[in-house]
């Protein structure tokens, strides 16, 4: 008997070999329709035969071989497809997680899996090394086509868990030791980003991650591969409005938005600033540049501003929010940002998206937190950052400062 699958002991078991053997399980496909045609009457019977072995390698896992028409495979493929699709992956209840690392990993941490797939049963031994916990896992061999459309990948690692999404807040396996530090995903949209901080924040030892509004989906299976496991190490809470993070960090928490602006050795107490963000909304009113104004005549409040009819250029009410965009705030080095290193002090640090940058609700939040904006020095010749690169470098930063005074 010719062999069934191109596989040599010791490959990677997330290397290209799907593609071979495909053209063969397509061909025993073709054979098995042509039987089908001939006997209509007992088709609904026709399955693969179950295997627990595949070119004489041995397989220490018991599992169930599904063919493209059991309905075990039609329940499963709307459950996993399901979860692809956007408007249900915010409802959806499960996460997916592809390659073996991963999946290894989530088991290792406590993540609670439901079932698994793969193309070959080789892929199940390197996971030997959580065996006892795989052998309580519902597992199923099915055909490369389907592992294709199961997997957003472009080339699929042959081996795809379906586990349980944690509860908002839920750390499946909490470390040892935390540092009073929280990450902000400000309408942080690029997967890819998002899963660094997350690896990142985890670490560096980070207490709480929020996502808020319009952020990228934080349990999406891009974000999961890039976060390699952080995902179960560190409370995530997602959709949170910032009322919602105020709550979770109290009033105490000082408030870092990370900004590509130069710091300057400039001070203002809140009543300056107060002064000089009236004096902003006063311009879009009467077009009259602070310096021309009568000294001798105090400027209206903020709240005088916003009642008398504080318009933006398209003739639009400004909102607190918007107006929130002029708040002057300290600019520092990330090396040299004062912090609150008390006992109750806490820190939290804002990242927003690299397209829009941080959004007003953030700043307003800073303006009612101690906030700062924090710069990282650049050449001349680079305006920005990626955001997960310049969250990472600040991230590290405070946990060297937070660790020298302990």
């Amino acid at each position: 008997m010719g062999a069934l699958y191109p596989f040599v002991r010791g490959d990677h078991p997330e290397a290209d070999i799907i593609p071979k053997f495909e053209t063969d399980m397509h061909s025993n496909e073709l054979s098995l329709k042509r039987e089908h045609q001939g006997r209509a009457k007992h088709a609904a019977t026709t399955s693969i035969p179950k295997m627990t072995t595949l070119n004489n390698v041995d397989c220490k896992f018991q599992f169930e071989t599904l063919n493209e028409k059991d309905i075990a495979i039609l329940k499963l493929g709307k459950l996993i497809l399901g979860e692809k699709h956007q408007r249900n992956r915010k409802k959806s209840e499960i996460i997916i997680l592809e390659g073996t690392r991963l999946i290894r990993d989530a088991l290792k941490a406590g993540a609670e899996a439901e079932c698994m797939c793969f193309c070959q049963p080789d892929v199940l031994n390197h996971l030997e090394e959580v065996q006892e916990l795989l052998n309580k896992v519902k597992l199923y061999r099915v055909s490369p086509s389907t592992m294709k459309r199961f997997s957003d990948t472009v080339t699929p690692g042959g081996l795809l868990g379906v586990f349980r999404k944690p509860e908002q807040g839920e750390v499946v396996s909490p470390p040892k030791s935390l540092l009073p530090i929280s990450l902000i995903c400000d309408n942080l949209k690029d997967p890819g980003n998002a899963g660094t901080l997350l690896r990142t924040a985890a670490a560096v030892g980070c207490e709480f991650i929020f996502a808020t509004e319009g952020c990228v989906n934080l349990w999406e299976r891009k974000v999961l591969r890039s976060a390699m496991g952080a995902h179960f190490n560190i409370p995530i809470f997602t959709r949170v409005s910032w009322p919602q993070i105020g709550n979770y960090l109290g009033s105490e928490t000082q408030i870092l938005l990370a900004n590509n602006y130069t710091a300057l050795d400039i001070y203002m107490d809140t009543d300056q600033i107060t002064q000089v963000l009236c004096a902003i909304q006063l311009f879009r009113i009467s077009g009259e540049m602070p310096d021309q104004l009568n000294r001798e005549k105090p400027l209206p409040t903020s709240r005088e501003l916003t009642t008398g009819g504080d318009h933006g250029e398209d003739g639009m009410q400004r909102s607190d929010s918007e107006n929130c965009y002029d708040v002057p705030l300290p600019v520092y080095n990330y090396s040299d940002t004062p912090l609150d290193l008390s006992e109750k002090g806490k820190l939290a640090l804002v990242i927003g998206s690299e397209a829009a940058g941080l959004s007003p609700q953030a700043k307003q939040f800073a303006s009612e937190h101690n906030g700062v904006y924090v710069t990282i020095p650049m050449n001349e010749t680079t305006n920005s950052l990626n955001s997960a690169i310049a969250g990472s470098i600040i991230l590290y930063e405070l946990r060297k400062k937070l660790l020298a005074q302990t």
